[in-house]
């Protein structure tokens, strides 16, 4: 059984938020989830033992939002695609040609001939049809002398957008949850929330993109509730 709606995550050790509400998913490991009649104060223990697993997800995330997911910083900064920047080979030594953007990305370059041949990479000493890198200066054999090139690479350009730096530690491996879930009834028309408290979660997925079609651009992950002793997971009722 599913129930979906919203929640948030609590940092195990204080207890404090992790950032906002997303959409939350929790999945019983029954068809139906019978909750007797008259439970006390409306509250109600789901039965230790019965599988509890869930998703939280986040939409629309900004650079800050996200960097906060995984525990790291946000800088301004992007990451800009040249393509097929022309270039033409000296036909006499040095064969060297300087890339416009010194800050390119190491290994995502392209070198197109403009008869189509494609260049090889090589760490030193390129034959015909081949170069080295070193920083931002692309290096060719004297056999291309005088040929006109093309490269196509990625470069980061610190003056707009916004970029992610890593931190070690990243999203809570353990945390408190405290959610909305929505209730319907039989017309399926809403008819109220229940209010979900799981005092133990794992997350047992890393924070991935996306989860099925029509969710690109969502960022969330999976978790196991445990349920052990009772009040692990409660449902108070409205």
């Amino acid at each position: 059984m599913k129930l979906i709606g919203k929640g948030v995550i609590l940092d195990a050790s204080g207890g404090l938020p992790f950032l906002d509400y997303g959409e939350l998913q929790i999945i019983f490991g029954l068809d139906v989830l019978s909750i007797p009649r008259g439970d006390i104060a409306g509250r109600y223990y789901v039965p230790v033992g019965m599988p509890v697993t869930g998703r939280l997800t986040w939409f629309d995330l900004s650079a800050e939002l996200l960097a906060s997911l995984l525990g790291a910083g946000a800088e301004q900064g992007t990451v800009r695609r040249v393509v097929s920047e022309s270039h033409t080979i000296p036909d006499e030594s040095p064969y060297t040609v300087d890339l416009d953007h010194q800050a390119n990305l190491g290994a995502t370059e392209v070198v197109m001939g403009s008869d189509g041949t494609k260049f090889r990479r090589v760490a030193t000493s390129p034959s015909s049809a081949e170069y080295s890198i070193t920083d931002y200066t692309l290096t060719f054999s004297s056999e291309d002398g005088g040929k006109t090139i093309y490269v196509s690479y990625f470069y980061s350009d610190p003056s707009s957008g916004s970029k992610i730096v890593l931190a070690p530690q990243g999203l809570p491996s353990r945390f408190k949850l405290v959610g909305s879930l929505n209730l319907y009834d039989i017309a399926e028309e809403e008819s109220g929330d229940l209010v979900l408290v799981a005092e133990r979660c794992v997350r047992t997925s890393p924070l991935n993109l996306g989860a099925s079609v029509g969710e690109y651009g969502r960022f969330g992950f999976d978790f196991a509730l445990e349920n052990i002793t009772a009040g692990d997971i409660t449902l108070y009722m409205p």
